[in-house]
């Protein structure tokens, strides 16, 4: 079990980043509720990245507004994540009334699973994934998340996941995951259980997290156990 290293002042985002150390192939995990800032982070992480898709589970989404300022490019299907192409990928796959539910989520599990593919042997890609809840359970995209986690970071993949509820999603994004970015929850449990599984102190993680402000979000290095408390929304 890591032990807990030093805890910093609150620090702005850009102060917070100088002083976490992110390699291309480590992976990200996000915890925290609807309209905490995992999309706002997600684009602070990007903005750095060379190669990056986002996955849009939602017919629309506002969030994606903080994405779109990257000026990716949107594509509806994941055999068309290419680096030959651009850098930076919105993948939104097809909405169509005529389906039926069951048609939707087959087609959109099929375009994410592409997608996930694609970027596993071009390699070097960061794959951001919002709502990992959503393709884990809702769609039943498995397989190939967790081979990005397992298998990708060799190859310098980088999968950043946000969910809202740690069970249920992989054990392998918080196995795998060097960096994880925990908010405030009203359940201590799913904290405790996020910090757990990542190998850290899950009662100093609470602890932290339960005194933090709306906004404000703890950073955990998984491998040093150093942690920081920033907010993105400050410069």
């Amino acid at each position: 079990m890591t032990t807990m290293a030093r805890i910093v002042e609150k620090l702005s985002w850009d102060s917070a980043l100088s002083r976490i150390d992110r390699q291309q192939g480590e992976h990200v995990t996000l915890v925290g509720p609807t309209g905490a800032g995992k999309t706002e982070l997600i684009a602070r992480l990007l903005e750095g990245e060379p190669y990056w898709v986002a996955f849009a589970t939602k017919r629309r989404d506002p969030t994606l507004d903080q994405l779109r300022r990257l000026r990716p490019m949107i594509v509806r299907k994941g055999h068309d994540i290419n680096s030959e192409i651009a850098r930076r990928f919105i993948l939104q796959p097809k909405w169509n009334k005529r389906w039926s539910s069951a048609e939707q989520d087959k087609r959109h599990a099929e375009e994410f699973s592409n997608a996930l593919n694609e970027t596993f042997w071009q390699t070097g890609w960061t794959t951001a994934i919002d709502e990992g809840e959503y393709l884990y359970r809702h769609l039943k995209v498995t397989a190939p998340i967790d081979r990005q986690l397992t298998q990708g970071r060799s190859q310098g993949n980088t999968v950043i996941m946000g969910t809202q509820r740690p069970r249920y999603v992989t054990l392998h994004a918080y196995e795998q995951a060097t960096h994880l970015f925990i908010w405030r929850m009203s359940d201590l449990a799913n904290i405790a259980r996020a910090a757990e599984l990542a190998g850290v102190n899950r009662r100093a993680v609470a602890d932290v997290v339960s005194k933090l402000d709306r906004h404000d979000v703890l950073y955990v290095n998984t491998v040093t156990g150093d942690m920081l408390v920033t907010n993105t929304r400050w410069s």
